[in-house]
């Protein structure tokens, strides 16, 4: 809390002597009056009594006389001069006032301590009836402080009287607050010099209040960009930290959101022994609202997607519950699902909104309305095999948006030629090198969107299908991207390379094709 205000001590000053031009002055005026009292008594002599008098019997009272008045004159001019001093002396500084206040001021960002010490200061210097500080928060009208004033709030709602003065407290060209001051306590009007010290007293209380205001601010935006963090955290958390380890293929996933926090998402599932499922979605939006609405479908697609072999089905009951549940009628998920059989590398997948999937950088003709938009939408699915040492790579539309400094987009077309040019690669080099590339083309641009990945190749020689228990990421050395190589600064999620022998899992559903009801 600031320190009381305390009014500043003002050292006393010796009156000052008569003015020497003033002395030269009156001593002119004496002689002037010497000499036109001397002759025009001489002559008044001569025309009444007719007699001419010694200069010794007029001149002599008449200096006397005018001796006397001279001393009457000097000691009232002293005594005028000693109560100017006196008055100097002990009056109000208001030099000092200020510079007092503004170093009170300065100490803390304690509003209603700055407030109320400007409240004295004022009322030590100037003596006011009553004085208010009002601020506008939010459209609202706000006491700071007052002084002298019964009901605040009536004063707030009346507005100013016309005796009362009102000083605007200002930044700059920001108006930060008023003083309604009213007539001074001895009836006197406010002078020029008081209007300057009100002036000047109001510039710091409103640097004081600005002061106080963006210090608010910054600690408002600390502490947002502390809950964010924890929020990335936690989003991040949602998406999957291991990949499964596919029989006869590698599969790897990067997602970064172009905020703290974002709405693309990826998850992996296992249906059968052979079978595993690969979804890529994107929700409108970016920040908070997309990230609680990816949560939300992440949540939903997780209880119904094991078990279903069909992707078309999936996205089908995916697409009435986030219906069901979308905060509102503007949110809505783009996403692509796949479904991998590892017996013979064929893909069953279906697309509700979503940049065609890519083989070897070619597109995968499938549509579907995003979900959400309509409950009732049917959903087509597409099978094809992946021949060996293809590559099946799903991305959200965040990659096309990626801009370079000239404000180009990246395109579709330059996604499928990169995604070509890297299909013979394993996923985990495939991201890497992807990473550089978008890097290379963006530069320092921040990028306006986010961007997910999802890379499945078949091996070159399919191995026999066996079912590998998943493993951490970081734990997976036959993917063919080095172990050390990041594949996104603290934001991939999961990347995998080559599988490896398991344990067979439940047993498959008759017949793997038919979607189920």
């Amino acid at each position: 809390m600031a320190p009381r205000f305390a009014l500043p001590a003002r050292p006393a000053r010796p009156a000052e002597p008569p003015s020497g031009r003033r002395e030269v002055g009156a001593l002119a005026v004496l002689v002037l009056v010497f000499l036109v009292s001397s002759l025009g008594l001489r002559g008044l002599a001569r025309m009444v009594l007719g007699v001419s008098l010694p200069e010794l019997v007029v001149e002599a009272p008449l200096v006397a006389g005018l001796a006397w008045g001279h001393t009457l004159w000097r000691r009232r001019e002293a005594r005028r001069r000693a109560r100017l001093a006196a008055a100097a002396s002990e009056g109000p500084d208001f030099r000092a006032i200020v510079g007092a206040f503004a170093a009170v001021s300065r100490e803390s960002l304690d509003v209603q301590a700055n407030t109320e010490a400007f409240l004295e200061a004022v009322a030590e210097a100037l003596s006011p009836t009553h004085q208010l500080v009002v601020v506008r928060r939010q459209g609202l009208l706000e006491a700071l402080g007052a002084r002298g004033v019964d009901d605040v709030d009536a004063h707030l709602r009346r507005g100013p009287t016309p005796d009362e003065v009102t000083i605007p407290l200002k930044v700059g060209e920001r108006l930060v607050g008023r003083l309604l001051l009213g007539p001074r306590a001895n009836g006197a009007d406010y002078s020029e010099v008081d209007l300057g010290l009100l002036d000047s007293l109001g510039q710091s209380l409103a640097l004081s209040l600005r002061n106080a205001e963006l210090f608010h601010e910054l600690a408002g935006q600390e502490r947002l960009r502390r809950e964010l963090e924890i929020a990335c955290d936690v989003q991040m958390g949602l998406l999957p930290k291991r990949v499964p380890v596919l029989p006869g293929a590698a599969l790897a996933a990067h997602c970064v959101p172009a905020l703290e926090v974002g709405g693309d998402l990826f998850d992996f599932v296992q249906i059968d022994a052979t079978r595993w499922g690969v979804l890529v979605g994107d929700v409108a939006g970016k920040g908070v609202p997309a990230a609680l609405m990816m949560a939300v479908t992440l949540t939903l697609f997780r209880a119904i997607a094991p078990g279903i072999p069909s992707p078309a089905s999936t996205l089908g009951r995916l697409n009435k519950l986030v219906h069901r549940n979308r905060p509102s009628n503007k949110t809505f998920v783009a996403a692509a699902y796949y479904i991998y059989d590892a017996r013979d590398g064929s893909i069953l997948l279906a697309n509700a909104g979503h940049p065609p999937p890519l083989v070897d950088g070619q597109p995968v003709p499938v549509k579907g309305l995003p979900l959400g938009i309509n409950p009732k939408m049917v959903y087509k699915e597409v099978r094809f095999t992946l021949a060996p040492g293809s590559s099946l790579v799903v991305y959200s539309d965040g990659l096309e948006d990626v801009e370079n400094e000239a404000g180009e987009s990246l395109g579709h077309q330059r996604l499928e030629e990169l995604f070509a040019r890297l299909a013979p690669r394993q996923p985990g080099e495939a991201v890497v090198a992807m990473q550089q590339a978008i890097g290379a083309f963006a530069g320092a641009v921040m990028q306006p969107d986010d961007q997910t990945v999802t890379i499945l190749r078949r091996d070159p020689r399919p191995a026999p299908p066996t079912l590998a228990a998943d493993r951490p990421a970081d734990e997976r050395r036959a993917g063919g991207r080095p172990p050390d190589a990041p594949l996104s600064p603290g934001r991939s999620a999961a990347a995998a390379g080559m599988s490896t022998p398991g344990v067979p899992g439940p047993p498959a559903p008759a017949d793997p094709a038919t979607p189920a009801s």
